[in-house]
């Protein structure tokens, strides 16, 4: 995983894959567990997919630009730079997964 931040924020999508957005923070207990998740999805998919990890406390201005109140989020943006699916709370691999695979 990526580590994100307001500098390479214009970078977060690029348009010849797919991109998995999660956001945490480190007071975030199911942050932790959803972190895991993330570990194993990009071992499978990391080929075709990008995951950035953005910190919401460290980085505040990126998740207010994608509406983020609630950790962990994960956001699947397409190729073209559209958030097709945003996930509030921890969220399952395979879910996850499926997801992924819509945009393929």
């Amino acid at each position: 995983m990526r580590r994100a931040s307001k500098a390479t924020a214009t970078n977060l999508t690029p348009v010849d894959r797919p991109t998995l957005l999660y956001f945490r923070s480190d007071s975030c207990a199911p942050c932790v567990t959803q972190a895991h998740y993330l570990q194993a999805l990009e071992g499978r998919y990391g080929s075709w997919v990008t995951i950035h990890k953005v910190d919401a406390d460290l980085e505040p201005e990126l998740a207010s630009r994608y509406g983020i109140f609630t950790l962990p989020t994960t956001l699947i943006v397409d190729r073209s730079g559209e958030v097709r699916h945003i996930n509030y709370g921890l969220t399952a691999t395979k879910k996850l997964a499926q997801q992924l695979e819509k945009v393929k």
